[in-house]
């Protein structure tokens, strides 16, 4: 038995390994010792094994509890992913496997590739859609923008956001279903096109992807506390900028919650609101509602419509800029309870609810 991290996004630290049973801890963001989350990992072993992986620390991490309740940790032998038996009991997260084959892939939540972002962008231009690099990263990595639906007619103009947080993966899944649905142009997609200038950011973290981060990027700044900072990193400066550019009628940050096991969206309830935004969070909602059972409108995060909106997260930031519908959308790592499934809020799930997305859309820009 062997434990292997040469890939990208691998993160873990072996701390010992004895007859089919593995030790191992998860390391805290590169630059930020507060963030200690993700993990991913390959076993490799003789197929029929049973295998026993260990997660020492867990109970250190930062949102600890998420790995108790409905969580179970995901493994791969192949393309598709499962989950594992675990269980988190007295600050260890224990995981218990027999190899189908040679080599088992476990993560705390499925990665996503920078290769299907390529593969993406290839597809995204073969149907027509630019890509615009709109910066280089301290790492040397592209951020970059897919638009679709560009013409000199006057639209509306969406933006969509995607893995703020590099831990966050099922983001990146939720992209991918957006971006084939747009660029096949069938049905729906043909229709928001016809109405709205689409733009995509895929990943707006790659650094800290390839560092294997939860929360942060390699010099420990979480994004989505940056947006109102005149010193922001070049990550945020650079699409904020061609936000500003282009102009924003609707911004949908997507996310992951590690605690609560609901997909949901919310905007900025702050004091002053128009009518308008809450009317077409309302037709958003009701449209997500119409078209996937992987959405849910009753449990959210807590807020108060007398509070005062935090311009550092990029929907309040862009809702007070530009006027507009700025919001969240949250999945989950365990599942959504409001559909279980025994295979949990796995990537083919986020990227259906990716195509979903684009009624989501269209219900809102028709207002």
């Amino acid at each position: 038995m062997r434990i292997a991290t040469e890939f990208e996004g691998a993160r873990a630290q072996v701390a010992g390994i004895e007859r089919g049973r593995a030790t191992v801890t998860v390391p805290s963001d590169q630059g930020a010792p507060r963030f200690r989350q993700h993990f991913a990992f390959d076993v490799l072993g003789t197929p029929g094994d049973e295998v026993t992986i260990e997660i020492a620390n867990a109970g250190e991490c930062t949102w600890a509890d998420a790995f108790g309740g409905p969580y179970r940790v995901f493994v791969s032998e192949g393309a598709r992913w499962g989950r594992a038996a675990s269980a988190l009991a007295a600050g260890r997260l224990t995981i218990k496997h027999r190899l189908g084959g040679p080599r088992a892939r476990f993560a705390y939540y499925p990665p996503f590739a920078t290769s299907r972002i390529t593969r993406l962008k290839k597809i995204a231009a073969a149907s027509g859609a630019q890509v615009v690099e709109l910066c280089a990263t301290p790492g040397k990595r592209a951020i970059e923008r897919f638009i679709f639906g560009e013409s000199p007619t006057p639209k509306r103009h969406v933006w969509v956001i995607a893995q703020q947080h590099p831990g966050e993966a099922m983001a990146g899944w939720l992209v991918e279903g957006l971006v084939l649905s747009l660029a096949r142009g069938t049905g729906i997609a043909r229709e928001l096109l016809q109405r709205a200038v689409v733009s995509i950011v895929p990943r707006m973290n790659p650094d800290g992807v390839a560092a294997g981060n939860h929360r942060t990027t390699p010099a420990g700044v979480d994004l989505n506390r940056a947006w109102n900072d005149d010193a922001a990193p070049i990550e945020v400066r650079a699409v904020r900028e061609a936000m500003i550019s282009s102009g924003a009628d609707l911004l949908l940050d997507v996310h992951g919650d590690e605690r609560l096991p609901w997909v949901f969206s919310q905007s900025s309830d702050h004091a002053g609101r128009s009518a308008r935004i809450a009317r077409q969070e309302r037709r958003f909602e009701r449209a997500m509602l119409a078209t996937t059972h992987d959405y849910q409108t009753k449990h959210k995060y807590p807020q108060s419509p007398t509070s005062t909106p935090n311009l550092s997260f990029a929907s309040s930031w862009a809702q007070h800029r530009f006027g507009c519908l700025g919001m969240i959308l949250e999945m989950p790592f365990s599942d959504h309870l409001g559909r279980p499934d025994p295979r949990g809020f796995f990537p083919d799930r986020a990227r259906a609810l990716g195509r979903a997305l684009v009624a989501g859309l269209l219900a809102t820009v028709e207002d």
